[in-house]
């Protein structure tokens, strides 16, 4: 076999393994940049969790706050001696 078909063979086997690591490449940065999305949807996803869990915290310690106020009056009236 002459150097000259060895050389084309290997540099056609050489081609066709750098077209493989290309897709490879492609594939990979495809997947790193869909990871990237995926943590930036999770990272809103629990900012909105803790935000609810705040809003939900203040929403029900002001209506402790509301319901307990009257019922407090009502028990401080009910106490009292008629008349």
């Amino acid at each position: 076999m002459s150097w000259t078909r060895k050389f084309r063979e290997r540099t056609a086997e050489l081609s066709e393994a750098k077209e493989d690591l290309e897709i490879i490449n492609e594939n990979s940065r495809s997947r790193s940049q869909e990871h990237e999305q995926t943590e930036k949807d999770l990272l809103k996803a629990k900012e909105a969790a803790e935000e609810s869990v705040r809003a939900k915290a203040a929403f029900l310690a002001n209506m402790s706050h509301e319901l307990r106020t009257p019922l407090n009056a009502v028990i401080g009236f009910s106490s009292l001696p008629p008349g």
